[in-house]
């Protein structure tokens, strides 16, 4: 009976020990995730590329990735990207990773080109007959997020189309008003 009491003892003593550690820790780690890295790399709207994928096990070498923080309390995003590659996917993440939506090339026969909007500015569009040379409106739920890119590279023959394409990213601001003159 000792030892079980003291197994348990020696349980709730290690946890507090994980616990008061992860608290102290907590500061350094919330400073290294992706929206802060990327806000010290670019301001908003900007691409960031990368050579490799980040994975959750290291770097993907067979993918290259870009990526732009945006914000839709400005207006509508538009997303797009030019070239010809054997393979694309992009995410959409909110500000705190979660993610919020993904496509690949095969669901835009291959050419990228999107507009994020949040509810209401989906709202405002209403029903309004779908353009087929348009961009794709996509709503989503969230004002900041980030926008990743990402390609296949299956060979070195085509890392210089995967390059060109990820650069031509484009997450442009939204249209600047003017004010009528006065």
């Amino acid at each position: 009976m000792a030892k079980v009491f003291y197994a348990i003892i020696e349980g709730l003593v290690g946890a507090g020990i994980v616990h008061v550690a992860m608290l102290l820790l907590l500061p350094a780690l919330s400073q290294r995730d992706a929206w802060t890295s990327l806000a010290s790399a670019a301001p908003l709207y900007e691409t960031v590329a990368q050579d490799r994928a980040p994975t959750a096990l290291g770097q993907d070498p067979f993918f290259a990735s870009a990526a732009c923080r945006f914000d839709l309390s400005e207006g509508p995003v538009t997303v797009a990207a030019q070239g010809s590659v054997p393979f694309w996917s992009i995410s959409v993440y909110g500000r705190e990773g979660q993610n919020l939506y993904s496509l690949t090339d095969r669901a835009l026969a291959g050419q990228l080109g999107l507009v994020l909007l949040d509810p209401s500015q989906a709202a405002a569009q209403g029903n309004a007959e779908p353009d087929p040379q348009a961009p794709t409106p996509v709503r989503i739920d969230t004002e900041e997020g980030i926008l990743v890119l990402r390609s296949f590279n299956p060979d070195p023959s085509w890392t210089a189309s995967v390059r060109a394409f990820l650069s031509s990213l484009r997450c442009s601001r939204p249209a600047e008003t003017t004010a009528p003159p006065q």
